[in-house]
């Protein structure tokens, strides 16, 4: 857990870092944290992401011991998954606080966050997934899952097991957006195994100024959505 994370995996937006904790709120992801000096550790959840003061609340251990041991530390490293890939982030200012009357860990918003999911251009991670179609060579059309989306790319989860998906690959691909369609080709840079499916990491390949912009567009209004949503709570 000391280890340095990979810088080009690093998010350092908050409004990246609140779309990762917000989704590994709303997962209930199990988060494994432990003391810089391994002295304790402990299994826990996000139990709220209040993205109005930049905090958030990890449920207590039943060990009284380790919760002292919690609140002395300077900072506690955590780690979880979403979609299967690695999250690491740590904390620091651990104070106690009680939600809906129950005792909790409070901290700010981690400075920095590791998640591989990260490209050359921002991704965002979308709450709701999009409509992408994907043409095969016999002209058949296969719809997918869009689940995250930048300037360079996106991703896509194929759970139909119908397109023959390797690495480096190019295919014809329409985006259907809320503003308009975007119709470009996509080619493949990762495979990951899901269960059941595929999660397959794209880029856009000559994406034109327009699609770029009505892309762009999409981006900002689901930017400003996410910060005016009010503290989530599972």
């Amino acid at each position: 857990m000391n280890a340095q994370p990979a810088a080009q995996f690093l998010l350092h937006s908050k409004t990246e870092i609140l779309r990762i904790l917000r989704s590994l709120l709303k997962q209930r992801a199990t988060i494994y944290a432990a003391l810089e000096n391994g002295q304790a550790s402990l299994v826990t959840v996000l139990l709220l992401v209040d993205s109005d003061r930049e905090l958030i609340a990890l449920d207590y251990s039943p060990h009284p011991k380790t919760n002292e041991r919690v609140l002395e530390a300077k900072k506690l490293f955590c780690r979880s998954k979403l979609d299967q890939l690695e999250v690491k982030f740590s904390l620091s200012e651990i104070k106690p606080a009680h939600l809906q009357g129950q005792p909790v860990f409070c901290a700010p918003f981690p400075q920095s966050l590791y998640y591989p999911q990260k490209r050359q251009f921002y991704r965002l991670t979308l709450s709701l997934p999009l409509k992408g179609i994907v043409k095969l060579a016999d002209g058949a059309e296969v719809p997918l899952e869009v689940i995250d989306l930048g300037i360079g790319g996106v991703g896509l989860i194929d759970r139909t097991g119908k397109v023959p998906w390797t690495q480096d690959s190019v295919y014809a691909f329409r985006l259907f957006l809320p503003l308009g369609e975007v119709a470009c080709a996509l080619k493949v840079r990762s495979l990951l195994a899901l269960n059941p499916g595929l999660r397959i990491g794209c880029a856009f390949v000559n994406l034109s100024p327009s699609q770029a912009m009505l892309i762009q567009r999409f981006l900002n209004q689901e930017q400003i959505k996410l910060k005016k949503l009010p503290p989530e709570r599972p």
